[in-house]
């Protein structure tokens, strides 16, 4: 991804980004005379293996030595994700993140 410094401590964040599927199911769930049923069936052979989007996002760091931020991206993805259905399966996603850098370097007191 790209990075661009907005003003001060904000940034704005713009690229692609690839998702790698390690596991699907189906599972459908319904209660019949008030009993609960699970039905799942693995899909693997129906959906792609990979995924690929676009990514756009801002980033404010909270303290500029301490490099801790909060940040909210988007994911909008332009594969067709279900190989076996009529029509276009695309995934997209919010996300709220909360930066903490972790200094290998440090050392316990």
């Amino acid at each position: 991804m790209i990075r661009y410094r907005i003003k001060g401590l904000l940034f704005a964040q713009l690229g692609p980004q690839l998702n790698f599927l390690t596991k699907s199911k189906d599972v459908f769930s319904t209660t019949v005379d008030e009993n609960e049923i699970d039905y799942t069936i693995k899909i693997k052979d129906q959906v792609s293996f990979m995924d690929i989007g676009f990514t756009g996002g801002l980033e404010y760091k909270i303290k500029k030595e301490k490099g801790m931020g909060i940040g909210l991206r988007y994911y909008y993805g332009v594969t067709d994700v279900m190989t076996k259905i009529n029509g276009s399966q695309r995934n997209s996603a919010l996300y709220l993140s909360v930066l903490i850098p972790i200094d290998p370097t440090a050392k316990a007191k």
